[in-house]
């Protein structure tokens, strides 16, 4: 095959695809114009009516969210992760939360965050989530408020902890909170997690858990949490 028979190919096989994912995406929700004049999705401004956003469209791009009313099924929920997930053993982040809710874990083996090789032979990992974005179904991790960065990364499931209090809007709206109203401010490493890895060859052939963990499950406590 010729250099330009090879690139016919390539391109051809990339509108194929672009074509066919097209096809299957939902249609665009209704939009409202902000005070800025752009246009944007409707978003509830309620903390309720965000977790069930946040929920929907976390779960849409193939993310597993549980909204629970407290800690005792916040531990049931992270329970039935475990079990049915086959964790055997579990990574924990230094979030409060976390630790209280892995110490009543059952037939797991719980690992802190400091030891680089039991991480990396861990299946599980759990975390706290500093923010929630509504818009996007994305978690947001603060290195300056939780050592979670290996936690969220290295094993093949990552649960967190998210209070439905910290469901924000939009992207806008988390920058400024992590800021906190000073760019300067920023902390050394801010993640944004939305759904498992994914990444995809040049034929857009997706791939799920490449380069990070294969199921993403997030625990949505609607009470507000000290």
């Amino acid at each position: 095959m010729t250099r330009e028979g090879a690139r016919a190919h390539v391109l051809g096989a990339i509108k194929e695809h672009l074509a066919v994912a097209h096809a299957g995406e939902s249609p665009p929700e209704a939009s409202q114009v902000d005070s800025c004049g752009v246009g944007r999705p409707v978003l509830p401004d309620d903390v309720q009516g965000r977790a069930v956003r946040f929920k929907s469209v976390l779960e849409s791009v193939g993310g597993y969210v549980t909204i629970v009313p407290d800690r005792i099924q916040a531990a049931i929920a992270l329970q039935h992760i475990v079990t049915t997930r086959g964790i055997r053993r579990l990574a924990i982040s230094d979030d409060n939360l976390a630790t209280d809710l892995a110490a009543s874990l059952s037939e797991v083996e719980i690992v802190g965050a400091d030891s680089r090789d039991a991480l990396l032979e861990s299946d599980g990992g759990l975390s706290g989530a500093q923010w929630g974005i509504a818009e996007t179904g994305s978690l947001v991790l603060s290195s300056d408020n939780e050592r979670h960065r290996l936690v969220s990364l290295l094993p093949t499931v990552h649960v967190a902890l998210l209070r439905a209090t910290r469901i924000l809007g939009g992207l806008d709206e988390a920058l400024r909170r992590v800021a906190g109203g000073d760019p300067e401010a920023l902390p050394r490493a801010v993640t944004f997690v939305t759904g498992p890895s994914r990444t995809a060859d040049i034929e857009l052939t997706l791939v799920v858990g490449v380069h990070g963990p294969k199921e993403l499950h997030v625990i949505v406590l609607q009470e507000e949490l000290a």
